[in-house]
């Protein structure tokens, strides 16, 4: 077996193992938190209320967008 074909499967292994893995709010939180500007720095403060704000802003206008887009491709 070759070098490649095996990197690749380690690869997958470890693609796998890390979804695997449950997600808790807080983490989910922190996507949102990122939408809106939030860097989730080590040393830095929580998310604020106005950067959930512009994260749940900025993810509405993209869930629209892919709404708007589909129905203009037509799948």
């Amino acid at each position: 077996m070759s070098i490649a074909i095996q990197k690749t499967r380690q690869l997958r292994t470890q693609k796998t193992a890390t979804h695997d893995r449950r997600k808790t709010l807080a983490h989910y939180l922190t996507k949102i938190a990122r939408l809106g500007g939030y860097l989730a720095r080590a040393n830095g403060s929580s998310a604020q209320h106005t950067v959930m704000w512009r994260g749940l802003s900025r993810l509405t206008d993209i869930a629209l967008g892919a709404m708007v887009g589909a129905e203009i491709v037509g799948n």
